[in-house]
Protein backbone atom coordinates (compact mmCIF):
# COMPACT_ATOMS: atom_id res chain seq x y z
CA UNK A 1 0.00 0.00 0.00
CA UNK A 2 2.84 2.29 1.03
CA UNK A 3 4.72 1.72 -2.24
CA UNK A 4 1.49 2.41 -3.95
CA UNK A 5 1.32 6.14 -2.33
CA UNK A 6 4.99 6.80 -3.30
CA UNK A 7 3.80 5.39 -7.03
CA UNK A 8 0.82 8.08 -7.19
CA UNK A 9 2.52 11.08 -5.54
CA UNK A 10 4.94 10.95 -8.29
CA UNK A 11 2.92 9.90 -11.15
CA UNK A 12 3.36 13.23 -12.76
CA UNK A 13 7.20 13.25 -12.06
CA UNK A 14 8.68 11.08 -14.87
CA UNK A 15 11.87 11.49 -13.47
CA UNK A 16 11.57 9.48 -10.35
CA UNK A 17 10.85 5.99 -10.08
CA UNK A 18 9.70 3.98 -6.81
CA UNK A 19 11.33 0.71 -6.73
CA UNK A 20 10.73 -2.45 -4.52
CA UNK A 21 13.55 -4.11 -2.35
CA UNK A 22 14.44 -5.72 -5.12
CA UNK A 23 17.24 -3.53 -5.97
CA UNK A 24 20.23 -3.05 -3.65
CA UNK A 25 21.71 0.44 -2.62
CA UNK A 26 24.98 0.71 -3.10
CA UNK A 27 26.89 2.35 -0.28
CA UNK A 28 30.58 2.95 -0.26
CA UNK A 29 31.43 1.28 -3.77
CA UNK A 30 31.96 -2.48 -3.26
CA UNK A 31 32.15 -2.44 0.44
CA UNK A 32 28.06 -2.57 1.49
CA UNK A 33 24.82 -3.02 -0.21
CA UNK A 34 21.28 -3.14 1.30
CA UNK A 35 17.91 -4.02 0.01
CA UNK A 36 15.71 -1.37 1.34
CA UNK A 37 11.61 -1.78 1.25
CA UNK A 38 10.96 0.78 -1.03
CA UNK A 39 13.18 3.95 -2.43
CA UNK A 40 12.80 6.81 -4.60
CA UNK A 41 15.40 7.45 -7.24
CA UNK A 42 15.57 10.35 -9.37
CA UNK A 43 17.06 10.08 -12.83
CA UNK A 44 19.78 9.78 -14.29
CA UNK A 45 20.31 6.41 -12.47
CA UNK A 46 23.39 6.18 -10.80
CA UNK A 47 24.01 2.02 -10.88
CA UNK A 48 26.78 0.77 -8.61
CA UNK A 49 29.85 -1.36 -10.32
CA UNK A 50 30.06 -5.23 -10.19
CA UNK A 51 33.25 -6.72 -8.72
CA UNK A 52 34.90 -6.37 -11.86
CA UNK A 53 34.25 -2.59 -12.37
CA UNK A 54 31.06 -3.25 -14.85
CA UNK A 55 27.69 -1.30 -14.30
CA UNK A 56 24.90 -3.59 -12.45
CA UNK A 57 21.44 -2.98 -13.14
CA UNK A 58 20.40 -4.47 -9.96
CA UNK A 59 22.12 -1.79 -7.66
CA UNK A 60 21.92 1.44 -7.84
CA UNK A 61 23.48 4.17 -5.44
CA UNK A 62 21.20 7.33 -5.67
CA UNK A 63 18.23 7.06 -3.86
CA UNK A 64 16.17 10.63 -2.54
CA UNK A 65 14.26 8.23 -0.43
CA UNK A 66 14.43 4.96 1.36
CA UNK A 67 12.00 3.25 3.36
CA UNK A 68 12.18 0.66 6.19
CA UNK A 69 9.33 -1.59 7.52
CA UNK A 70 10.79 -2.57 11.24
CA UNK A 71 10.24 -5.78 12.47
CA UNK A 72 11.21 -7.31 15.77
CA UNK A 73 14.00 -8.88 14.02
CA UNK A 74 15.11 -6.07 11.68
CA UNK A 75 14.61 -2.92 13.56
CA UNK A 76 17.35 -2.94 15.75
CA UNK A 77 19.32 -3.01 13.18
CA UNK A 78 17.69 -0.54 10.43
CA UNK A 79 17.74 2.10 13.26
CA UNK A 80 21.36 2.03 14.38
CA UNK A 81 23.93 -0.05 11.75
CA UNK A 82 21.66 0.58 8.89
CA UNK A 83 21.08 4.31 9.25
CA UNK A 84 24.64 5.14 9.38
CA UNK A 85 25.29 3.64 6.49
CA UNK A 86 22.47 5.49 4.75
CA UNK A 87 23.62 8.79 5.95
CA UNK A 88 26.85 8.39 3.90
CA UNK A 89 24.49 8.64 0.54
CA UNK A 90 24.63 12.12 -0.60
CA UNK A 91 21.87 12.23 -2.63
CA UNK A 92 19.64 10.82 0.37
CA UNK A 93 17.73 13.30 1.56
CA UNK A 94 14.48 10.86 3.32
CA UNK A 95 14.63 7.92 5.42
CA UNK A 96 10.92 6.74 6.54
CA UNK A 97 10.86 4.20 9.08
CA UNK A 98 7.59 2.32 9.26
CA UNK A 99 6.47 0.96 12.17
Amino acid sequence: MLGRLLCNHFIDQKDYWVLGGNIKIAIAEGHYDFNADLSVVRHPIDYGAMLAGRPENCQFKNPGIVVEVLSKSTRKFDMTEKITYYKLIPSLQYILFVD
